[in-house]
């Protein structure tokens, strides 16, 4: 698997477009280490976070500098997907954290993260939060259908890390030493802080 990040883990790594949607659309998804929850509030153990990059056919990876640079300033546990295209970073937060913050408080999320989003390798890209189907070049409805596929398979979000197990295994393969995947643990599904985000 391709490490993109010091900070990020890879768990489901595609290189090329997958299916025919926009401009070789294809998506990778990382998992790491989050101190916030989803509405942005302090926690007092670490969860863990997965998310998203959708690709364009250029599978620039800078993206995931941008993102490294959002999580290292503490504002990236709302993120479910990210993508660039075109000069254009998207950014889609969960529909539960927009609606759990007031207008103002919306705003000054966005600006927060548009500062440390915006420079990425010496060029200056635009920052979009308000259109989801803008991550793809394709008819809003099959990208949000898309996103939404993503989304189910595995679980985006932030949630406490016995909630994750289903994600650690899922798109991964660590065999042991007699060449056979490990036995699945169980996982306390008793409850999620998972969202479907539009």
């Amino acid at each position: 698997m391709r490490q993109y990040s010091h900070h990020f883990s890879c768990l489901h790594d595609e290189d090329g477009p997958t299916t025919d949607l926009g401009r070789g659309t294809h998506y990778s998804v990382f998992r790491t280490t989050e101190w916030y929850d989803r509405h942005q509030k302090r926690l007092r153990e670490a969860h863990i976070h997965d998310f998203a990059v959708i690709w364009d056919e250029d599978h620039d990876e800078r993206v995931v500098y941008a993102a490294e640079q959002i999580y290292l300033a503490g504002l990236f546990s709302p993120v479910l997907f990210i993508g660039e295209r075109k000069g254009t970073i998207t950014i889609v937060a969960s529909e539960d954290f927009r609606n759990s913050v007031t207008a103002d408080e919306w705003e000054l999320w966005k600006s927060a993260v548009y500062d440390r989003g915006y420079e990425v390798d010496g060029d200056y890209w635009s920052v979009s939060f308000e259109n989801a189907a803008g991550i793809s070049q394709d008819h809003p409805a099959r990208v949000t259908e898309y996103l939404v596929d993503i989304d189910s398979r595995w679980k985006l979000g932030v949630g406490p890390h016995e909630d994750r197990y289903e994600g650690l295994y899922r798109g991964i393969e660590y065999p042991d030493d007699e060449g056979e995947l490990p036995e699945k643990p169980e996982a306390d599904t008793t409850g999620t802080d998972h969202d479907i985000p539009f």
